[in-house]
């Protein structure tokens, strides 16, 4: 290895590290496999349910963690709230097969920072992935109007901006753009600013 080469590698950030709580074994060890794949990325550890989770993320330490809301024992939804209440700093994405338009504003609510469903393709969820990582809340356009946002183009995913983390659960939000395999990175209207009610 040449002493360029070396340079830059010691000068590469490290990783961030993603936990996967998820119990289907054949979904957790394609999606661990995809993220290893990424230079960015890195699954510190995984568990099959929340339980599990909860005892182990203290130790891992990861910057991420990915949520299936169908878990044995306790739900993901309620291991949301539950890690929420002492960490305020992790990010918790949903990756999941129900309908977001059902559940994303609850998880949101609980403290989420995102909402994915598993039929998306693998780069959407690493999209995803990076997005709430860099202080984004995601989700589609859908639950954005749904939350009240109003003026949001019709194809592509939402990404918010978060303005710091206040104590109610979903906070202040501020609009930032939004972007659609197919289409263009567009703006979202710049005075797109609301606190959601209860």
């Amino acid at each position: 290895m040449s002493r360029m080469a070396k340079a830059l590698k010691l000068e590469s950030p490290a990783p961030w590290k993603v936990f996967i709580v998820e119990d289907h074994p054949v979904f957790r060890e394609g999606l661990a496999q995809t993220l290893n794949a990424e230079p960015d990325l890195s699954v510190c550890g995984k568990a099959c349910s929340a339980e599990q989770a909860l005892e182990a993320i203290p130790r891992f330490k990861p910057d991420v963690v990915l949520v299936d809301l169908t878990l044995p024992g306790k739900s993901g939804l309620q291991m949301i709230k539950e890690i929420r209440n002492t960490d305020r700093n992790i990010k918790l994405l949903v990756v999941s097969m129900h309908d977001e338009s059902l559940y994303a504003n609850r998880v949101l609510r609980a403290g989420g920072d995102g909402y994915v469903m598993k039929q998306e393709d693998p780069e959407e969820i690493v999209r995803a992935i990076r997005d709430v990582l860099n202080g984004y809340l995601y989700v589609s356009e859908e639950v954005v109007r749904g939350i009240g946002s109003g003026g949001v183009p019709t194809a592509g995913t939402a990404r918010m901006k978060r303005i710091g983390l206040p104590s109610s659960p979903m906070g202040n939000w501020k609009s930032s753009n939004c972007s659609g395999a197919a289409t263009p990175t567009r703006k979202l209207p710049g005075n797109c600013h609301w606190t959601p009610g209860g």
